[in-house]
């Protein structure tokens, strides 16, 4: 339940940045989704963060030019499963470079 609400806001955000799901995201548009998933988030966002989502989503990490949204979904779900199994093994693991934003 966890992951499919935190896959809903990506793609919701995601949407509104890009204009559909099966549109690229580019940098450019990054900021946008930022703020549509981090609403919240009282600073401006800046080229790191930029690079930041493009190192955690992008097929070619930082090098990536753009992120598809499968490629997002693909990242939560991975993320999701890694720490299923820290939990269940008892360890923390760390975050692997993908931040999950939950469903408020």
């Amino acid at each position: 339940l966890f992951l499919e609400a935190t896959v809903e806001r990506y793609e919701a955000a995601f949407v509104a940045a890009t204009g559909d799901v099966g549109n690229p995201l580019t940098a450019d548009k990054v900021p946008a989704f930022l703020k549509q998933l981090l609403p919240e988030w009282p600073h401006r966002f800046s080229q790191w963060n930029v690079a930041e989502v493009m190192h955690a989503f992008g097929r070619d990490g930082a090098r990536s030019r753009q992120v598809l949204f499968s490629d997002i979904r693909k990242a939560l779900k991975e993320r999701a499963s890694h720490l299923d199994h820290s939990m269940h093994d008892g360890g923390g693991g760390g975050a692997g470079g993908v931040v999950v934003v939950g469903g408020g």
